[in-house]
Order: C-alpha cells, then sequence, then structure tokens
C-alpha cells in the first residue's frame, strides 16, 4: 500500500518527514527509509568506465533511494544505534541500441547512528539526524550480472551522498 506520493505505508509508532525524506519507525522491525527525488544524473559525473551508460545516467529522472534500517544498543546500552542499509537501485535504461538492465550498489560507508533514549522519546527525535545528514556510499554499478565500475577511495571515484533536509 502507498500514498498519493507513492510511498510505502506501514503501521508507525513514530513518523517523521524532512523535506523529501521520509522516516518511519515501527516495532523495531527492520523498515525502510525513502530518499525521494535523488538526481541520478549526478552519478555520471563519477562514471568513467562506459561513455554511453554514463551518458544515459545523465539524463534519467530522479529516483527513490530506499535504505533499510535497524536499530541496536551499544555496547554499554547507553545509547541506540541505528543503521542504514542501502538496497540495490535497479534501473532499465536503453542505451547503443539495447535494453541495459543496470544495478547500482551502495554502502552506508560504515556510519551508525546514535541516540540516547530520552533522544529517540523527543517528538522531533530524527530532527538532528536530517539537519546532519544521513550518509550513504556508491560502491558498483553493474548491467546484468556484468561488473561495469567500482567505486571508492582506492578507484579515485568516490562517491559520497549526503542527504540533509532543511532545518526544523
Amino acid at each position: 500500500m502507498t500514498d498519493e506520493k507513492g510511498r510505502h505505508i506501514i503501521t508507525k509508532a513514530h513518523e517523521a518527514t524532512f523535506g523529501d525524506v521520509q522516516l518511519d519507525v515501527s516495532d523495531y522491525k527492520m523498515q525502510h527509509v525513502f530518499f525521494q527525488d535523488f538526481p541520478v544524473s549526478l552519478i555520471s559525473k563519477v562514471v568513467d568506465a562506459d561513455e554511453e551508460l554514463s551518458q544515459a545516467l545523465a539524463e534519467t529522472s530522479p529516483q527513490a533511494i530506499t535504505a533499510r534500517y535497524g536499530f541496536d544498543y551499544d555496547t554499554d546500552y547507553s545509547h541506540i544505534k541505528w543503521a542504514f542499509i542501502p538496497n540495490v537501485m535497479l534501473l532499465n535504461l536503453n542505451y547503443g541500441g539495447a535494453d541495459h538492465h543496470i544495478r547500482m550498489e551502495f554502502n552506508n560507508n560504515s556510519q551508525y547512528y546514535t541516540f540516547t533514549e530520552d533522544e529517540m522519546k523527543q517528538p522531533k527525535a530524527f530532527g538532528s539526524l536530517a539537519k546532519n545528514g544521513i550518509t550513504l556510499q556508491l560502491e558498483a554499478i553493474h548491467d546484468g550480472s556484468t561488473l561495469i565500475q567500482r567505486f571508492g577511495y582506492e578507484n579515485g571515484n568516490y562517491m559520497h551522498i549526503i542527504f540533509k533536509a532543511s532545518p526544523l
């Protein structure tokens, strides 16, 4: 089930929306965060292994990036850790006279976000997270099962994506 903007609807214990970022927390289960209207065209700036793919990405309309998330406690149980695990973004692109099934993989750059239990109970608990940003990193692009390009410091093409929202 989705709402009028196409966002997934679940039974929520808490929800906050900041700009185009929707956060849902429900029953301590693995849930999703949706980053609406991510400008996929930005990725074309770091794709250099396939010029036609880079051009096709430059012309691609904005897409949603989704990430699963989960909560855990740090080792001394004083803070709640919140981790995001990005889902693969799938695109069907036509370039070079053929259809291509592009799979973009992201990772969370080993980022964990921590809150105290009291902070989590506040009405706008996610405000600081939205203001400071959620970080994802582009890891690889595949066409079907074929690796097109890997990304990272060691490859000289690191792409850090930080999602921020306007101040509350």
